[in-house]
């Protein structure tokens, strides 16, 4: 299997997962069940070191990416951090530039936020953090969230939209849970696949650049 074969098995599964109506299944809104902790329209003074700033730079479509790398003052993390505090297993969403990309909170240090993010803290006696990213990375939830989103040339939602979107899932957390250890286990192959797939590309750019090297220096 290659790497494109395998992205598209595991976006065809995570699709599949969440575009059935299973028995069981609990019906809702994003609302209903997580509570948002919302930094937009505030942007602190950042600093060479400190407490990690985290922004939409960061959020890739299912992962956080570490560069860039911002920061403000740690004196200043309480006073900032008044609209919630986020903890590790936290669902991170873009609300613009871009739309809807997904990541989760991979951390127990204290990071601050601003910059087109919400960060979404799901009940956890309803719903299963993880089991909440996959569901907000799937081809259903992506589509029903673009459909309400605004903007000619950036498209954004709005935080009162995006709480609106229906969502369901399985009524037990047990449910969720083994749903998400199948998921799990799909990704992981999937990166795995992929960490090999660019080894090969840099060997091969490496063989690339060193028989270009023996052709323009006479030792073919």
């Amino acid at each position: 299997m290659n790497l494109k074969n395998a992205r598209a098995i595991f976006e065809s599964e995570l699709g599949a997962v969440f575009s059935r109506k299973e028995a069981g299944w609990e019906n809702a809104i994003i609302g209903d069940c997580v509570r948002f902790i919302d930094y937009r329209g505030k942007t602190p003074e950042k600093t060479d070191s400190g407490i990690r700033l985290i922004t939409a730079k960061n959020v890739k479509m299912g992962y956080r990416q570490e560069s860039p790398m911002e920061f403000m003052a740690a004196e200043n993390y309480e006073n900032w951090m008044t609209r919630g505090i986020p903890r590790k297993g936290d669902v991170l969403f873009t609300t613009e530039a871009p739309l809807a990309n997904v990541a989760q909170l991979d951390t127990d240090d204290k990071v601050a936020f601003a910059q087109r993010i919400i960060t979404m803290q799901s009940d956890a006696k309803k719903l299963d953090s993880t089991f909440l990213k996959f569901l907000l990375l799937s081809a259903p939830l992506q589509q029903r969230i673009r459909k309400k989103g605004t903007g000619a040339t950036v498209q954004g939602i709005k935080a009162s939209l995006l709480r609106t979107i229906e969502i369901a899932f399985p009524k037990t957390l047990g449910e969720q849970e083994l749903l998400v250890a199948k998921l799990n286990d799909l990704q992981a192959k999937t990166q795995r696949l992929e960490s090999i797939d660019q080894r090969k590309l840099e060997q091969l750019d490496a063989l690339k650049k060193s028989l270009l090297h023996h052709a323009f220096t006479g030792q073919l």
